[in-house]
């Protein structure tokens, strides 16, 4: 028995040890990699001219060595032509600006390549291989390819259609290749970068008119008196000229500014409940359409009421997560966060702050199977949910069609997940108090 594990522990060492050996190898050989000039229908030419000149010495055929000499010739010269572009584009600065923030499912979002100094040669292109994953759900990623093909000296504006958010993890490199296809030389780094893929954008829809809903927490700044008065203290750059005190300035010598006492302003807290809850973890291509539409319709409602009435803030709950969003800038920050939340398993405990809102929204999707029991928590509250669901005869009329793929330059790849559609999703039922409302958007998922 001691013979046979100790020889299936040898046997274990050994393939790890070989495993180990073998990713050591193949980061040795990654130098040479990047430096082998010929592209796959290069390669192939390059076997088929060496095996033609070898056949054509054996049978001592002119045409066929003729062939396979000018075969192999331009090669060399693509080679070494695409070679010298390629270290003279080494001094030159090529940049990659990915400033401007992504959204899902959006076509105007564009990235620019910044090729002022570079200018290709004739018969050839600057190239820009854009590639990558993005984790859109548990186990499940998305792996987009973008090239893009230019003779430079100029800007080059890009578009990246993606249609799930997520975390992106995007590699871009430059190469030198010449319009046949046969040769490319790279050049300069090769660039990671962690971009995030924030949430669609939605279009405008109509809210419930929350202005004039009462139970809004309210919160009171410092009063003023009836009379107005003004309080002055030393001037900094960056104050407004009509607002400094030229008597009072006159007197000593010095610069005063005038600031009024901060006046009476109400506060309003919306409390805002975020459930993307399920009992799976394994993806589907329903489920990570009706979280991303849900996180769009969340994104929606935040900015079209700060919009509306920007003296109001939300307090988002997430299960055990709460955030508090007092600017459009937060907002913002808080699409960042929303971009990564993937589904989770609905917490046990649904106890309530002792404090329970007068108002609050609910956003979540078909597979949040335990959303009557949190609704019932609340009592004599006004409880708006919003709530992407599976189509039936009832909603058919409601339809929302979401093209998953569209017909873009980009090129997608995605993992086992896309196989599973969740053709059965049902719409768990929900009771409505007599304060309560459900508004529902049926989603059907097409690829294209």
């Amino acid at each position: 028995m001691k013979n046979a594990s100790s020889s299936k522990v040898n046997r274990f060492l050994s393939s790890g040890l070989r495993s180990v050996r073998t990713a050591a190898e193949l980061r040795a050989l990654k130098p040479f990699i990047r430096l082998y000039p010929l592209t796959l229908v290069g390669t192939f030419l390059l076997v088929l001219s060496l095996y033609l000149l070898g056949r054509s010495f054996a049978i001592r055929n002119p045409y066929g060595f003729f062939i396979a000499t000018a075969a192999f010739s331009v090669l060399i010269l693509l080679s070494v032509i695409g070679w010298l572009q390629a270290r003279g584009f080494r001094e030159k600065e090529a940049g990659w600006d990915s400033s401007v923030p992504l959204y899902a499912n959006e076509e105007g979002m564009r990235h620019t390549l910044l090729l002022e100094k570079l200018r290709s040669l004739p018969f050839f292109r600057i190239h820009f291989i854009l590639s990558g994953k993005i984790l859109v759900g548990h186990r499940a990623y998305l792996y987009p390819f973008r090239e893009i093909a230019t003779k430079g000296g100029e800007t080059v504006p890009f578009t990246l259609h993606l249609p799930l958010c997520g975390a992106f993890h995007a590699r871009g490199r430059f190469e030198v290749r010449d319009v046949f296809g046969l040769t490319r030389m790279r050049f300069g780094l090769e660039e990671e970068r962690h971009i995030v893929v924030r949430p669609a954008l939605l279009r405008e829809r109509n809210f419930p008119n929350i202005e004039a809903m009462d139970g809004l927490e309210n919160k009171s700044k410092i009063k003023s008196s009836d009379v107005e008065r003004y309080f002055m203290r030393e001037y900094i750059p960056g104050d407004k000229i009509r607002d400094i005190n030229w008597k009072a300035s006159s007197r000593f010598s010095e610069l005063f500014t005038r600031i009024s006492p901060v006046t009476q302003e109400k506060t309003r807290v919306i409390s805002v409940f975020f459930r993307p809850f399920w009992h799976r973890k394994a993806e589907s291509v329903y489920s990570l359409v009706h979280l991303n539409y849900i996180k769009s319709w969340l994104l929606l409602f935040l900015k079209a009421v700060k919009q509306a009435h920007p003296e109001y803030q939300f307090h988002v709950g997430i299960g055990d997560q709460s955030f508090v969003l007092e600017t459009e800038m937060e907002i913002d920050a808080f699409a960042v966060e929303l971009s990564g939340l993937l589904f989770r398993i609905p917490p046990s405990d649904y106890a309530m702050s002792a404090q329970m809102p007068g108002e609050a929204f609910v956003f979540t999707t078909p597979y949040d199977t335990t959303l009557s029991t949190f609704l019932n928590q609340f009592q004599n509250a006004r409880i708006y949910t919003f709530r992407t669901a599976a189509p039936t005869a009832k909603n058919i009329e409601k339809l929302k069609k979401i093209r998953l793929f569209r017909l873009h330059s980009s090129v997608y790849f995605a993992g086992p997940w896309i196989l599973n559609w969740d053709r059965q999703l049902k719409n768990p039922a929900v009771r409505l108090e007599s304060m309560s409302w459900l508004h529902e958007e049926p989603l059907e998922v097409r690829f294209a």
